[in-house]
């Protein structure tokens, strides 16, 4: 996936979802990969990161949480 975005840019952006339970690694992982694709790592301008428990916190306001993904 990121190879072949790499090797062929594209006007949109990479999105990639890391999904699992706690402890499984995917921060790590994500720490790695924003390290290797960027000078800046975790600190480009092109990186971003949402956490579920954090950012989405409230079930009953997913319409309210569409629209802020949907205006950022």
């Amino acid at each position: 996936m990121i190879p072949g975005h790499l090797k062929n840019p594209s006007k949109k952006p990479l999105a990639i979802s890391f999904h699992g339970l706690t402890g499984i690694g995917k921060s790590y992982i994500t720490r790695i990969t924003a390290e290797n694709l960027f000078k800046l790592g975790m600190k480009s301008k092109y990186y971003h990161e949402w956490r579920g428990t954090k950012e989405f916190d409230d079930s009953h306001s997913k319409y309210h949480y569409r629209h802020q993904a949907l205006l950022d």
